[in-house]
């Protein structure tokens, strides 16, 4: 059976656009997508927010020119240890986290970076 991949780092990061910040802080959470790479859930990465802008866009959304900068201005970082149950895969020099579920901000620390 193969190993799960672990994170270097102990934290994972989800990243958002400035408008999307603002509807998180009102509803005090981060709600999961209903698809994505991995199937539904809040998706996360371990590159830290002084990596290079591209760097984050590409794991993110896999293209270099998705127009994805603006997603990624706002970012919250959570401890892995407070997020039991995520998945990760990778391919094509992306590594991507998927958490099955809402984050919720209430019951969960975090701290915000605006990029």
């Amino acid at each position: 059976m193969a190993r799960p991949f672990i994170p270097e780092s102990p934290y994972l990061y989800h990243y958002t656009s400035s408008e999307a910040y603002q509807l998180i802080l009102r509803d005090r959470r981060i709600k999961m997508s209903t698809g994505g790479y991995i199937g539904p859930g809040v998706y996360l990465t371990h590159l830290p927010p002084h990596m290079d802008n591209q760097m984050i866009v590409y794991n993110n959304y896999g293209l270099s020119n998705f127009g994805g900068s603006r997603k990624v201005k706002m970012c919250f970082r959570f401890c892995v240890d407070d997020l039991p149950g995520y998945k990760v895969r990778q391919a094509n020099n992306r590594v991507i986290y998927m958490y099955p579920k809402d984050i919720d901000l209430n019951t969960i620390s975090y701290q915000v970076t605006n990029r």
